[in-house]
């Protein structure tokens, strides 16, 4: 995953497929992911769904972030690469 220019784009099956998203910060913890472009026309994700984030702690590198979309939520650890 990247993100420049608060665009994050996702990438999956060894990067022949991604997902990009516009991020919309709500406020220093709290921000939107909003599907802009798919490249799997079979992934359940659709233009214009939006993700709903919350940055829940930080630790070094270690990023973990609860997201919640139509009901589900999930929590995801992100590592931080250069």
């Amino acid at each position: 995953m990247t993100i420049k220019d608060n665009v994050q784009t996702e990438y999956f099956n060894n990067g022949k497929d991604y997902i990009k998203s516009t991020l919309v910060f709500v406020d220093d913890c709290n921000y939107k992911a909003i599907i802009m472009e798919k490249s799997d026309k079979n992934n359940p994700v659709q233009i214009g769904d939006v993700f709903n984030n919350k940055i829940l702690a930080t630790q070094d590198n270690l990023l973990k972030v609860n997201t919640k979309i139509e009901g589900t939520q999930f929590d995801v650890v992100y590592v931080k690469v250069k």
